[in-house]
């Protein structure tokens, strides 16, 4: 027997043994009363976590997916929520927006509030995906998740802003939450809040603050981050013009999946970088074994 077999039976040895008495150390009640029925609930979500959080190569989407199933079809909303995440982000599963929807919404109405879940549904909602569109909702979703500190849902909530998604557009709000977002350690936020002092979106435009909060996205692998240091470089936007600056960025970006800094790098008599494939953005698959999931 090979060793990955071999540990992949202890693994499932260990998920038998969190639907066995030997898994009873959740106390939390799903109603009005605590009952054994509850408790199997427990056991059978026990195992799906066992399997999801279990590090490489123990972890099983897969099986993880099967206990989960087993317990949101008993009732257990965690489940059902957790079941929602791995059908949108394609983890055990092929990606199927409409079975995430349909999770993340059975969960919800069941009284489920935490912020990843809302963050998902209101995420899938904002673009229409796996049902009707409507960017009011999706971003009433977003606010929740925001407020109770998620990160990738403040972005939303900034972007919606800035764009004028299911609200009205409001540069200063936008900064504002785009702000306590990246404040909070989103790269995607630190680049669009770059971005605004970079165009003087709402705020009197300053080369020195976008470039800040370039750098800092661009440190935590923000692709778009490194290719606008690359524009700035290259057309001298608050320091002196610096082409082989700019082919720095635009190398940079493009062996992490940016087209656009590929062609620029060409552009700048370059060979043409290969493009690698985009990476997954912050909160989808890179999350995937944290407590949390969550993704955009």
């Amino acid at each position: 027997m090979s060793t990955r077999i071999a540990l992949r039976v202890l693994c499932a040895a260990a998920a038998v043994w969190a639907t066995s008495a030997g898994a009873q150390q959740t106390s939390k009640t799903y109603g009005p009363t605590r009952t054994d029925y509850s408790v199997s609930l427990d056991r059978m979500f026990a195992a799906g976590e066992h399997f999801r959080l279990a590090p490489e190569p123990l972890r099983s989407y897969t099986d993880a997916r099967k206990w989960y199933e087993m317990a949101a079809n008993a009732g257990d909303r965690r489940s059902m929520a957790l079941l929602g995440w791995l059908y949108r982000t394609a983890n055990g599963v092929e990606q199927n927006d409409a079975k995430a929807r349909h999770w993340y919404a059975r969960a919800y109405d069941e009284g489920y509030r935490d912020a990843w879940l809302q963050y998902g549904l209101g995420l899938l909602t904002l673009h229409g995906r796996g049902g009707a569109r409507d960017e009011v909702a999706g971003h009433t979703f977003m606010v929740a998740a925001a407020a109770l500190g998620y990160a990738p849902a403040m972005y939303h909530v900034a972007w919606n802003f800035e764009e004028g998604r299911g609200v009205r557009t409001d540069y200063e709000r936008a900064r504002r939450w785009y702000e306590v977002a990246a404040s909070a350690g989103n790269p995607e936020a630190m680049t669009r809040l770059a971005h605004i002092y970079h165009k003087g979106r709402g705020v009197k435009q300053d080369f020195g603050e976008a470039r800040r909060w370039y750098d800092r996205a661009a440190a935590a692998g923000q692709s778009d981050a490194m290719y606008n240091l690359g524009v700035m470089a290259e057309s001298g936007e608050g320091m002196r013009r610096d082409t082989a600056s700019a082919a720095g960025w635009y190398a940079k970006a493009a062996a992490i999946g940016h087209a656009e800094a590929g062609a620029a790098l060409g552009a700048l008599g370059y060979a043409k970088a290969a493009v690698a494939p985009a990476k997954p953005r912050l909160g989808d698959r890179t999350a995937a074994v944290t407590a949390k999931p969550g993704g955009a």
